[in-house]
C-alpha cells in the first residue's frame, strides 16, 4: 500500500512539472508575439515628411489634434470631394491594380468646424500595394479638401470633428476623375 501511494504521488508531481513547463513555454511564445508586434512600429521619411507606420496604420508624425473638444453630433452633407481625391492622385493602372488586389483604405480624418481637413491617417488593408509616396500625395490632396459639415447646437463650442471613411477602389476605378 505504501508503494502505491508513492507512485501516485510521483505521477502527480510529474504532471504538475509537465504542466508548469508547458505553461512557461506558452508564456514565452506569447510574450515573443507581443514583443514582435510592438517592434513593427517604424518611421520612414518621404519628401521631407516623416510617417509613423504601425502594422497597417500610417500617419504623419506632425499630426496633432486641434485644441479643444471633439464633436460627435454631426453629419457630412457631401463626401464626394473625398472620392475625387483618389482619382486625381492615383493613375488608372494603379486603380485597377488596387481593385484586382481587393485593397481598401480606411481614412481617419480630423476636420475643424469650417470643414477643412486638418489631419488624415490611413489604415491599409492587408497586402495593400499603395506606396508611401502615394500616401503622401493623398494626404496633401486631402488636406486641401473642405467638407460640408452640418452640426447641431451641441457642437457650437467644439474644435474638431473626427470622421472614419472606408474607401474601396472598385468604386473609384470607374469615376471620370481617374487620371
Amino acid at each position: 500500500m505504501f508503494m502505491i501511494t508513492d507512485v501516485t504521488k510521483n505521477t502527480r508531481i510529474m504532471k504538475t512539472k509537465y504542466l508548469f513547463v508547458l505553461g512557461c513555454m506558452f508564456f514565452i511564445l506569447f510574450k515573443n508575439e507581443v514583443v514582435a508586434q510592438a517592434s513593427k512600429i517604424m518611421e520612414k521619411t518621404v519628401n521631407g515628411e516623416t510617417y509613423i507606420i504601425n502594422h497597417r496604420l500610417v500617419k504623419n508624425k506632425k499630426n496633432k489634434l486641434p485644441d479643444g473638444k471633439q464633436c460627435y453630433d454631426f453629419s457630412i452633407e457631401d463626401d464626394s470631394p473625398l472620392d475625387s481625391v483618389f482619382g486625381a492622385v492615383l493613375s488608372k493602372t494603379k486603380m485597377h491594380e488596387l481593385v484586382k488586389s481587393k485593397a481598401s483604405i480606411m481614412l481617419d480624418i480630423v476636420c475643424i468646424p469650417s470643414g477643412k481637413i486638418e489631419t488624415v491617417s490611413f489604415i491599409l488593408s492587408k497586402n495593400n500595394p499603395v506606396s508611401l509616396v502615394e500616401i503622401q500625395l493623398l494626404e496633401e490632396r486631402l488636406k486641401k479638401t473642405t467638407l460640408k459639415i452640418k452640426s447641431g447646437e451641441a457642437c457650437q463650442n467644439n474644435s474638431y470633428f473626427a470622421i472614419m471613411k472606408m474607401c474601396r477602389f472598385e468604386r473609384y476605378a470607374q469615376t471620370p476623375q481617374v487620371k
